[in-house]
């Protein structure tokens, strides 16, 4: 009997902390009250109670009924209250001042004092149970119940909590729209095995809540956008439909309350709450696009990209510079007439031998000629100083750009997409919840993001082609790109797609529910479990594309060990090529101007001088 009753008010003080009820929730609750024989439940975030085991009275049976009270209590707290919610107070005697912020109170003593606490109950209208003796007076029928009082009951305390719909049986309404819902039919036509995100959903609420559904499946019929005509869709058929729009058929079913609820994933919409009510989001679905793979750019030039224009214009101004600057300061040196050199025949007193000289200390090569005076060492020293800088930039750049490909300037933002208004132009699905939102906000890119905008009623592989081809970006749900991009994948076995870095919109999937449904509360909190659990998450990921290779193109390029080829040493080559043209030509001008020489020479007449 103590147990059944201690049992009893744990009970009753679980479902106050775990699910804040009020009394009219359990109609059919019936325990006892020391004021008005009513249902006393408080919302309290903490609960106290007063369990007092008159020692006295239960003698020999202390020990043993104190040590039992102790592991329901303690067990009760781990499991059903997760250490939290509930304090406990134990006293051996009966003399207890019950004006503590006390709860509840479970008595076991014997009739005079089981009496006298309940006098006291009833002043601060707590929740009393009491264990007394047999022979005891009742307490008084209209303010309270004691045990053994009344009709006995065998079910449990709260039926619909413990059982949740008790195994009913319930209509519910759907329609083929993958991922949400997938419906395959045999070949009678007949929907036999169904799958999907909100079919998962569905089967583990039904375990969860103890029911059993009865599933409609019906072809539906959306609207065209802008248009009076109806598009008809066929369950069977593959491909996704909007979830923006509700099929006319699935919103009278659930407005007239003829089914339980629509086991179909539809967008939250505003405009149709006045006739139905939306579950919490069961996914949130981002808006993002695809574009053509980032490309790497032509590395003709490669040997040019350590520096900028800049830089190798600074270089060419220094090589001009510098050789006249150090045929100068030869030329004009006091150094070498005081020492007797003859000038006329020092290398450096030529000034196509100081810019060779200046050329060739650039690519680290030495000279045939030194300046003898110390302004000129003063002037090649400096230069080699300058080359050492600029040698050693040049060449670890240079590693860096063989290592490191350099990439085209990809789309990644939308405020980039807009910014490339008439470079590339961007479209998507038609009466999509983008296309609502877009035409609401006042967001400068996203109204310039409309403006260019063209609106499908499918994805075309002209679309795709063209977004291959770096002409077109196509926005869609995430998850949608996605799909696109495996399928693209496993015909052409090439990664020729890139997410943008950004998601930009998000949009709430839900399931829907009659506008007045008094189990929307309900089906809410066994989603929100789901969502702790992680099961829709998982649910989510076994009908999305599988990881593969193109996963992160265009978020990030992986660094391998970068064999040098042949695109990387074209521009070398192309230099050689430029060169050997170059001194082919020298030297044909070289010869036209010697051979024009000797024809002069031999038309000038030259005097005879004998010795």
């Amino acid at each position: 009997m103590l147990r059944t009753f201690l049992r009893i008010l744990l009970l009753v003080l679980t479902v106050q902390v775990n699910f804040l009820v009020k009394a009219d929730d359990f109609p059919s609750l019936i325990t006892a009250n020391a004021s008005i024989g009513k249902i006393l439940i408080l919302k309290f975030s903490v609960q106290l109670i007063a369990i007092i085991l008159d020692q006295e009275y239960l003698d020999q049976k202390y020990d043993p009924v104190y040590t039992e009270v102790q592991v329901i209590i303690e067990r009760v707290l781990r499991e059903d209250l997760k250490n939290g919610g509930l304090y406990v107070t134990y006293y051996s005697w009966t003399s207890v001042n019950l004006k503590k912020d006390y709860t509840a109170v479970l008595v076991v003593s014997n009739c005079d004092n089981t009496w006298r606490v309940f006098r006291e109950a009833r002043a601060d209208t707590l929740l009393l149970l009491a264990l007394t003796d047999p022979d005891c007076p009742r307490l008084p029928p209209s303010e309270a119940i004691m045990p053994n009082d009344g009709v006995q009951l065998n079910d449990v305390l709260f039926p619909h909590v413990s059982n949740g719909f008790r195994g009913k049986n319930l209509h519910i309404v759907t329609y083929h729209n993958p991922p949400w819902q997938i419906i395959a039919y045999n070949e009678s036509g007949v929907p036999g095995v169904m799958r999907g995100v909100v079919m998962d959903i569905l089967n583990e609420m039904a375990k969860k809540l103890n029911f059993t559904y009865t599933m409609h499946v019906i072809p539906v019929s959306i609207p065209k956008a802008n248009e009076t005509e109806e598009l008809s869709y066929n369950s069977t058929e593959e491909g996704q439909l909007p979830t923006t729009t509700i099929p006319m058929e699935i919103l009278n079913l659930v407005s007239q309350d003829k089914v339980f609820l629509a086991a179909v994933g539809a967008t939250v919409n505003e405009k149709y709450k006045r006739f139905i009510n939306y579950t919490i989001p069961i996914s949130i679905q981002p808006y993002n696009f695809i574009v053509s793979r980032p490309r790497e750019l032509s590395r003709l030039y490669l040997f040019m990209a350590p520096f900028t224009k800049e830089t190798w214009l600074c270089l060419a101004a220094c090589i001009v510079v510098m050789g006249p600057l150090l045929y100068l300061v030869n030329r004009f040196s006091p150094f070498y007439e005081q020492k007797g050199f003859d000038i006329a025949r020092l290398g450096l007193n030529r000034i196509n031998n100081c810019f060779w000289y200046i050329y060739g200390a650039l690519l680290q090569q030495g000279g045939m000629y030194l300046p003898q005076a110390d302004s000129g060492r003063i002037i090649i020293g400096t230069w080699w100083l300058v080359v050492i800088v600029l040698v050693t930039t040049y060449c670890g750049n240079l590693v860096a750009f063989l290592t490191f490909p350099k990439i085209e300037i990809p789309i990644t933002t939308v405020g980039q997409l807009v910014g490339k208004s008439g470079a590339v132009s961007w479209s998507t699905k038609s009466g999509t919840f983008l296309e609502e939102f877009l035409a609401e906000t006042d967001e400068p890119k996203y109204k310039k993001l409309l403006d260019g905008m063209a609106f499908n009623t499918e994805t075309s592989s002209d679309t795709i082609e063209n977004v291959r081809q770096g002409k077109h970006v196509y926005i869609d749900w995430k998850s949608n790109l996605q799909y696109i991009m495996k399928k693209e994948f496993l015909v052409n076995d090439r990664c020729d797609f890139a997410l943008g870095v950004e998601d930009f919109l998000d949009e709430q999937i839900a399931i829907i529910m009659p506008r007045d449904s008094a189990y929307l509360n309900l089906i809410n909190s066994e989603i929100t479990r789901l969502h702790q659990m992680g099961f829709i998450q998982r649910w989510l990921k076994e009908y999305l594309p599988k990881k593969d290779r193109c996963w992160n193109v265009g978020k990030a390029i992986e660094v391998n060990n970068h064999t040098v080829n042949l695109d990387d040493m074209q521009g070398s080559f192309l230099v050689l090529f430029i060169g050997c043209v170059l001194g082919a030509c020298v030297i044909i001008l070289e010869c036209m101007w010697f051979k024009r020489r000797e024809l002069k020479e031999q038309v000038i007449i030259k005097p005879f001088v004998n010795t």
